[in-house]
Formats: structure tokens, C-alpha cells, sequence
């Protein structure tokens, strides 16, 4: 472009140079006008090589300005690409962590009510051991009501319903007389009205509720 512009001036400067040439003789005022248009030529063409520069300058100015902008524009892309994978990201952890305190929330939960029931487990199994103890008691009392036990004693006094005996170093034990109840004296039928104060007798006897019932008195009248 600047070698177009450099023949353009020059060929116009040749053209004027002959037509200036060619009106040489007529007079000095036309050799003047010659070198005052050579002149203007050679400012026109200096004026225009420098605004050629300026021009050239401008648009490589431009291009630079062009080029920072798209590696602006890219810079700016990436940083927008990061900003949306890093708020990604947050999305899912945040998600995950929401995940994982429900889960442990519900660990937690499951695991509380595993100890209820197994507090409740264990209360339940104490009670029924309470109670089988319970009726372990209840089973030995009552076998040993049931049992027959047999003593040995003198007679303090006598009725046909009830024998009141003692034994040294015991309370007095009130033997109760029923239908049941055998009585003899040295081997001999007999009841319990004809048993004498001070006499030895051997008995038999269940505890039925809260009474000594007798089964057999064998009173001895001899020792």
C-alpha cells in the first residue's frame, strides 16, 4: 500500500514536472508556479506517508486491543466455567452432607430404639424371674405345708378340737384336732379330750393355711 501510494505521488509529480517543462519558455511566473506545485507534491506525498504510519500505527494498536479482548473474553469464560464447576461441586457436597446427617440421624434413631427394646427386653425378663422366684417361694412354702413333719412333746392341755404342747427351749405348739386326725394312748384307740397334761406324746402334723393339723397322736402313758 505505501510502494502504491509512493508511485502514485511520483508519477504525479512527473506529470507536472513535464507539463511545468513544456511552459518553460512562456514565463517566470509559470516556473514559479512549476516549483510551488513540486513543493505542494512533496508535502502531499511526505503528509500522506506519515499519515500511512499513523494509520499503520493505529490498527496495530487495534489489533493489540483486539487480541487482549479475546484473551479477556477467554480468561473471563474460563473463570465462569471454574465459578459454575466450583458451585457445582458445592451443590453436591452440600447434598452429600445432607446424605450423611440423615443417615446418621437415622442410626441414631434405630439405635435408640434397639436399647428401648432391650431395656424393655431386659425389664421383662427381670419380671418374669421375679416372678418365677415368686412361685419358687410359693412352691416351697406350699411343699413344705404340704409336708408332714412329726415332733415330740408333753401335752400342756387337751380338747377334742385342739392339743397344746410344749417343748423345752420352743413356744408352745397348738396342734389342731380334725375328722382325720388318729389318736391313740399306748396303742390304743382313744381321743384327744382323754390325753393328760404332762404327758408324753409323738404327732404328725401338715400345716394347712395358718394351722398345725394334726394327722396321728400316739400319747404314752409309761416313758
Amino acid at each position: 500500500m505505501k510502494r502504491s501510494a509512493y508511485f502514485a505521488a511520483a508519477g504525479l509529480f512527473v506529470a507536472l514536472g513535464g507539463a511545468g517543462a513544456h511552459a518553460q519558455g512562456k514565463s517566470d511566473e509559470s516556473g514559479n508556479q512549476q516549483s510551488q506545485s513540486q513543493d505542494r507534491v512533496k508535502n502531499a506525498y511526505d503528509e500522506a506517508q506519515k499519515a500511512q504510519a499513523d494509520a499503520k500505527e493505529k490498527l496495530d494498536t487495534a489489533s493489540k486491543a483486539d487480541e487482549d479482548l479475546q484473551k479477556r473474553r477467554q480468561e473471563l469464560t474460563t473463570a465462569e466455567q471454574k465459578a459454575q464447576q466450583a458451585r457445582q461441586e458445592a451443590a453436591q457436597a452440600q447434598q452429600q452432607a445432607t446424605q450423611k446427617a440423615k443417615a446418621a440421624q437415622g442410626a441414631a434413631t434405630q439405635a435408640q430404639q434397639q436399647g428401648q427394646q432391650a431395656q424393655q427386653r431386659s425389664q421383662q425378663q427381670l419380671k418374669q424371674q421375679e416372678q418365677q422366684q415368686q412361685q419358687q417361694q410359693e412352691q416351697q412354702q406350699s411343699a413344705q405345708a404340704a409336708a408332714v413333719q412329726s415332733t415330740t412333746a408333753n401335752v400342756e392341755s387337751a380338747t377334742p378340737h385342739e392339743v397344746v404342747l410344749t417343748q423345752q427351749g420352743k413356744p408352745p405348739l397348738h396342734i389342731t384336732v380334725g375328722d382325720q386326725t388318729t389318736v391313740t394312748i399306748d396303742g390304743k384307740p382313744s381321743s384327744a379330750e382323754n390325753l393328760q397334761p404332762g404327758q408324753a406324746v409323738d404327732v404328725s402334723y401338715k400345716r394347712i393355711g395358718s394351722q398345725q393339723v394334726a394327722q396321728r397322736i400316739d400319747g404314752r402313758t409309761t416313758m
